[in-house]
């Protein structure tokens, strides 16, 4: 049986659905969460915090119209134990950031593994996953980009979208599904 591990499940929706790298995920604090958005302004590295790493880091992340990434707050807001503004969503025992390395290695693999997925799964995996959805659905490649806070379109196309040419098939099987919710698809 599959665990459901917070904030494991709460962080890989984020990654997936809002795009963020997961050091911006472990350094998003309550001040920066919205009514309809998030504001990407650092990120969180073994322990230490600086601001992302181009300007494209910097951006404000709307939530989705399906509300997965609105929904995923609340339940974190819920159970949190701390919720001051300057407090990190996602804190360990001590309201310090999370380690990446005990989360992915302790919950996520695990959990990966019990659901058939590859024992090489990261979290690049989710953010991939995110780019390669966007595009199969037909957004622009631009939008794409910018979702991710990528400086360069090719760090778009040719890291993170590589799955869309082996997956085959176009945008359209997709529109109506609403994944991410501001894709951009004209």
């Amino acid at each position: 049986m599959v665990r459901q591990c917070e904030p494991s499940k709460s962080i890989v929706t984020l990654i997936v659905f809002a795009s963020l790298r997961v050091g911006e995920v472990l350094a998003l604090r309550w001040k920066r969460v919205s009514e309809d958005r998030l504001v990407i302004e650092e990120r969180v590295y073994d322990g230490e915090f600086d601001d992302v790493t181009t300007d494209a880091g910097h951006r404000e992340v709307p939530f989705d119209e399906r509300g997965v990434i609105r929904r995923t707050l609340e339940r974190c807001r819920e159970v949190a134990r701390f919720l001051k503004p300057e407090d990190l969503v996602f804190a360990n025992r001590a309201g310090n950031p999370i380690d990446r390395h005990n989360l992915l290695n302790r919950q996520i693999k695990s959990t990966a593994l019990e659901l058939g997925l590859p024992k090489h799964i990261d979290f690049r995996s989710f953010r991939t996953m995110h780019s390669s959805l966007m595009l199969r659905m037909g957004a622009r490649p631009e939008v794409t980009r910018d979702n991710m806070g990528h400086a360069n379109i090719d760090v778009t196309r040719n890291v993170y979208g590589q799955l869309v040419g082996r997956a085959g098939g176009g945008g359209d099987a997709y529109r109506g599904s609403n994944f991410p919710g501001r894709i951009g698809v004209p």
